[in-house]
């Protein structure tokens, strides 16, 4: 089996807290931004190519592909995450000042009240990602973590220029209509994802004004497909499968990198992941190799799989 020859110890495992633009916000579980980059950067072949993650959550991936210059499509289910991805990928330094002032984010009917604030005074083109930024500062707040405009201001200086095509989708990496709505072009894709281990993969916390605020951003762009939050979790494997059903319906071309850890009762999902491929998925998706690493966390050994895509 082919491998990505890449190195990862434990400072390549945890996302980086210093990082610019990925540090706004990192769940419990997101990649190395850095690392993500330099794994596709090595799978890249000469030509253009996007990068694609089907499981977006806090978006590393979509730091990944803004570091790399890349264009971005991902899912992910729940609408919080879906903004804080979006507000990575797509927010420039020209979008700070039209914050309203972030000082209350915390509080009760701020953030309702600032995306009506953002709606009104700013173009649409601008509004989504400007109300995608005032999402994220809720969100921070909500984990005790306060956000300054000038934390955005001082990343987006010095941060690559966004990608010309990002494309957010909240909703069911299973579901055939999630990937319509994605519609990822039809370039070579580097996709790399992380889907949730076990039913107590880390999720993210706010108060449920905030979650339907960040819901309504995603519905004014006809982001939020279907009924993406409080389905029962799937296992990892049939969870994983059923989105390579869609993917490979979409991708024609590519490299396709799958992060692994065991479960909640610390099984390993690899060998029964690799011939459900094999079963279902041959010959679309071929050449799997096979990365272990240390146990970075209590879950157990964390593994990459990797697939050529046709």
């Amino acid at each position: 089996m082919s491998t990505l020859n890449t190195q990862i110890d434990s400072r390549g495992y945890d996302p980086d807290p210093s990082e610019p633009v990925d540090r706004w916000f990192q769940a419990k579980n997101a990649s190395n931004a850095r690392t993500t980059a330099d794994i596709l950067s090595k799978l890249r072949t000469a030509g253009p190519a996007v990068v694609i993650d089907p499981f977006c959550g806090g978006g590393s991936t979509a730091a990944a592909a803004r570091i790399l210059g890349l264009d971005f499509f991902g899912i992910e289910r729940d609408p919080l995450l879906a903004c804080v991805t979006l507000a990575k990928a797509t927010a420039q330094f020209r979008h700070v000042p039209l914050l309203p002032p972030l000082a209350a984010a915390g509080q009760t009917g701020w953030l309702t009240s600032a995306l009506t604030d953002i709606a009104d005074r700013i173009d649409p083109a601008d509004a989504v990602v400007v109300s995608a930024l005032a999402v994220l500062a809720a969100v921070r707040a909500a984990h005790g973590r306060t956000a300054h405009a000038s934390m955005f201001a001082t990343d987006l200086e010095i941060a690559p220029p966004r990608s010309s095509t990002v494309r957010v989708v909240c909703g069911d990496a299973t579901d055939p209509q999630a990937w319509r709505a994605l519609n990822p072009a039809a370039t070579p894709a580097l996709v790399y994802t992380s889907p949730p281990f076990g039913p107590t993969s880390p999720t993210v916390t706010a108060p449920a004004e905030v979650r339907t605020a960040a819901s309504a951003v995603l519905e004014r762009v006809g982001a939020m497909v279907g009924q993406p939050t409080g389905s029962a979790p799937r296992p990892f494997t049939e969870l994983t499968v059923g989105m390579l059903r869609r993917l490979t319906e979409h991708v024609h071309h590519g490299r396709l990198v799958i992060e692994h850890e065991p479960d909640d009762v610390q099984a390993d999902s690899t060998g029964p992941l690799v011939d459900a491929i094999q079963q279902h998925l041959s010959p679309a998706l071929h050449t799997p190799g096979i990365d272990r690493y240390e146990a970075f966390s209590a879950r157990g050994t964390f593994t990459l799989i990797s697939y050529r895509v046709r």
